[in-house]
């Protein structure tokens, strides 16, 4: 077993601190392990965050690389290859992608590939934090999975990560011409694979989209359980970070799935949901819409489990929770497979 986990430093609350008080690309990426380099652009509208957040956001980026990623995050079998690649943007900087070869494909790339984009409310999370996921549709698909990174709120307000996995998707299919692409994620990378995948509207090769409890609308409009109903840029701390910049069409396809015309989406398309979640109605709502618009979609809502249970340990999980668990696995991986190989 390799392990892939981010080391504990004993200076790693003071760069939490630092980062409370200054938001830095570099602290970041000293938080997070990645090599995200921030467009000069953005820079502005991460000073514009106010201490509070930063402090807040600061300690959800400790929590994650520190405490969360050195416990909970699995380590590599060891027929699982991985490559660590940077993939250039047409902004300029590059984003950081782990790629993960199971043993039976000879390279990267062969094959379909699966594209998985980490959740952490926009502003926290990394690649490493899909590892458990990502080995799993590897070996059992036989195929290349690339856990994406993009660009933090609030140093990169939406549409920032957007770009960044419309970039990574691109250049895997300009890369990777004959592949079979899917594009998925968790939480907010769940949000960002239903964003991502409506750029690539009409190509052949791209196949499927997934996403597990997955933020659907940001609009004045969503019916969630958060205690800011009036503004939804104050939300919550993933809210406000992420939508740094104001965007005024909240509703808009490329921010809020619940928005996406079925017909602009992948031939197939899941959608998995934890009923004890803030945004569940919001999401019930989208999933049943598609139920009735799309020829192939795949929904699931779990009762009893909250968002996020499946990256909590085994004890937490219960053999209930686990049995869920399993189960949302296989339903996306058989609709992977079908999709990918068909």
């Amino acid at each position: 077993m390799t392990s892939i986990n981010v080391g504990w430093h004993p200076v790693a609350l003071g760069v939490a601190a630092a980062a409370a008080t200054a938001v830095t690309v570099t602290v970041a990426s000293v938080a997070l392990g990645t090599a995200y380099h921030m467009p000069a652009q953005t820079t502005a509208v991460a000073e514009k965050a106010s201490f509070g957040l930063r402090v807040q956001i600061a300690l959800l980026r400790f929590l994650s690389a520190v405490v969360i990623r050195n416990t909970l995050v699995p380590s590599l079998p060891k027929d699982i290859r991985l490559l660590t690649w940077e993939i250039p943007q047409p902004q300029g900087h590059r984003t950081r992608v782990l790629v993960l070869v199971p043993e039976g494909v000879e390279a990267a790339g062969d094959g379909p590939i699966v594209v998985d984009i980490h959740g952490g409310g926009f502003c926290g999370g990394a690649p490493e934090d899909e590892v458990e996921f990502g080995c799993r549709v590897a070996k059992e698909l036989k195929c290349t999975v690339v856990l994406a990174s993009y660009g933090l709120a609030p140093e990169h307000p939406h549409p920032a990560g957007v770009e960044d996995c419309e970039g990574v998707v691109q250049w895997l299919r300009e890369t990777y011409p004959d592949s079979n692409i899917a594009v998925g994620g968790f939480s907010a990378g769940g949000t960002l694979a239903y964003n991502t995948v409506l750029k690539f509207k009409g190509d052949p090769k791209v196949k499927l989209v997934y996403a597990w409890y997955a933020p659907a609308d940001f609009s004045k409009a969503s019916d969630n359980d958060f205690e800011e109903k009036d503004n939804p840029y104050k939300r919550n701390m993933f809210h406000e970070a992420y939508l740094l910049g104001h965007p005024q069409d909240l509703a808009h396809p490329r921010l809020s799935p619940a928005y996406a015309p079925s017909a602009d989406l992948p031939p197939t398309a899941v959608f998995i949901a934890a009923s004890i979640d803030p945004n569940i109605r919001d999401i019930v709502k989208l999933q049943d819409r598609l139920a009735a618009e799309h020829p192939h979609f795949i929904g699931r809502n779990y009762p009893d489990v909250p968002h996020g249970w499946n990256f909590l340990p085994k004890f937490a999980l219960g053999e209930d929770g686990l049995r869920k668990k399993e189960d949302g696995f296989v339903v996306t991986i058989d609709a992977l497979r079908s999709a990918l190989f068909c």
